[in-house]
């Protein structure tokens, strides 16, 4: 109980440092998103504030017990928690108005991306895509539990061979609660006889697949009629198969990426002005825009084509029952989940009856994975790249 005062007291007294002295290091994840942040984020936050930026991976960062990071990007669990025990700090959000915006600052923020001791940058989600010409208008499914229903919308499901988002969504489509899924799976044995038998509904019409690209392959092809996708993938090929693709963001499984500042960070004015320069409107959509992410921002939202806007996670539309994925609980929680579902899956390849197809790399997409053609914000607004949310956490507002 003592650790929020503690907290506020330590920010009214290092949010007031003129100078920024040290360089600045920013631990994030890795791959092309933290080549990404390098050059949309932190090397424009250098020029601006003529300061050094150091840029490590999170794994550099443990690694290197000795050097704590003014930011680290979390994800929304991690940063839950990291509040709750005082590893972060609590954020002065009422100095967010000095970022301009044609509204309430607070208010621009997507509902639950802006946390008490942490800021979103982006998001995405885990959704089901569908070849929208096998249905009549009036008929097209738009609950999850429509895609555990074979006798009703017919054909193949394209599905990654993992319980994540699927043993979410077949507990949604067995009527528990959003806000409830995360203790339900905690009861291993009452939340698996529902998966089970959601599982048993589909699993003569399963494609396994082991990337996005496959996925719409098959669906393309003919071959699938769902398909378990990442909502990126969709911003990545939405003009090719706009006329075939259609989504259920019922109960997508949505994760965020935020920045926060380490409690015992040396500089937290510098921190601040980081997150400051990478919260403004331009700024939050830049590495969001460069993978089809969502950005956290109305504002920066707009300035999307809106050919992709309402393809985002971000989009109000799409809000109205999303669900936080609890990566946390996948992380240090999912070993008898992934049991059970391993056991079922290998059960599945000793059926003969079952017809059960896997995608060979001879069958499978050679379709790059590349950025070129995503849009993305820059400071004039928008130009081209050459090369209802479930509150998990403590939404501001």
């Amino acid at each position: 109980m003592t650790i929020i005062p503690r907290l506020v007291a330590t920010l009214a007294t290092c949010f007031c440092i003129s100078g920024f002295g040290s360089p600045l290091t920013v631990s994030t994840w890795g791959g092309a998103h933290g080549d990404v942040i390098t050059t949309e984020i932190l090397q424009p936050f250098s020029v601006n504030f003529d300061m050094t930026v150091e840029h490590k991976t999170k794994g550099q960062t443990e690694s290197n017990a000795g050097t704590v990071p003014g930011i680290v990007e979390l994800s929304l669990s991690e940063a839950v928690e990291a509040c709750d025990t005082g590893q972060i700090l609590l954020l002065p959000l009422d100095r967010l108005d000095e970022i301009p915006s044609d509204q309430g600052v607070i208010h621009d923020f997507v509902p639950n991306t802006l946390q008490p001791c942490a800021i979103g940058h982006s998001l995405w989600s885990t959704v089901v895509a569908f070849d929208k010409n096998r249905y009549n208008a009036s008929e097209k499914p738009h609950l999850i539990a429509d895609f555990f229903d074979v006798a009703t919308f017919p054909g193949r499901r394209a599905i990654r061979q993992s319980p994540k988002a699927l043993a979410e969504w077949a507990l949604v489509a067995s009527g528990v609660a959003l806000s409830d899924i995360y203790s339900a799976l905690d009861n291993v044995e009452e939340s698996w006889a529902l998966i089970d038998q959601k599982l048993k509904m589909i699993e003569e019409h399963i494609v396994w697949v082991n990337n996005d690209d496959e996925a719409l392959e098959l669906i393309q092809s003919g071959h699938a009629a769902f398909a378990m996708m990442g909502s990126d993938s969709l911003i990545r090929n939405a003009l090719q198969q706009s006329e075939q693709l259609e989504v259920l963001w019922d109960a997508a499984v949505t994760e965020m990426s935020l920045w926060a500042i380490p409690s015992d960070t040396e500089n937290p004015e510098a921190s601040w002005k980081f997150m400051q320069f990478a919260a403004s409107t331009n700024n939050s959509g830049r590495v969001a825009s460069f993978f089809g992410y969502g950005p956290v921002r109305y504002s920066a939202l707009k300035l999307m084509d809106r050919r992709y806007q309402k393809m985002l996670p971000s989009w109000v539309g799409n809000r109205r029952s999303l669900l936080w994925s609890n990566s946390q609980w996948w992380q240090e929680e999912s070993s008898l989940i992934t049991k059970k579902f391993t056991e079922w899956a290998l059960g599945l390849e000793g059926k003969p009856e079952l017809a059960l197809v896997t995608l060979t790399s001879e069958q499978s997409s050679n379709k790059s994975d590349s950025i070129d053609s995503l849009v993305v914000i820059g400071e004039e607004g928008l130009r081209s790249h050459s090369a209802g949310f479930l509150a998990l956490g403590r939404s501001v507002y």
